[in-house]
């Protein structure tokens, strides 16, 4: 049997606490953009900024630009095709 030492021990569970994260972010925009039921436009705010900003720590943590950026990107078109900006 391997040795797990407490460091990847670590890691494992924090590469799981991302992946289900970056899921629950992916749910909550999801959420917000869908047209089946309109959100007031403060719901809708909410919802999308808070699951872009999960993704953004996602990204900052891993240190993944590509992801940064790419969100950010997303939550510019995000914001003008609710009627935001």
């Amino acid at each position: 049997m391997r040795y797990i030492s407490e460091y990847e021990r670590h890691e494992t569970k924090l590469r799981k606490i991302k992946n289900w994260l970056t899921l629950l972010a992916f749910t909550i925009i999801f959420i917000g953009l869908q047209g089946f039921y309109p959100f007031a436009d403060l719901e809708t705010l909410f919802l999308l900024m808070t699951g872009n900003l999960c993704i953004l720590w996602v990204a900052w943590v891993d240190e993944d630009r590509r992801l940064f950026i790419l969100t950010v990107m997303m939550m510019i078109a995000q914001l003008s095709r609710v009627g935001l900006i």
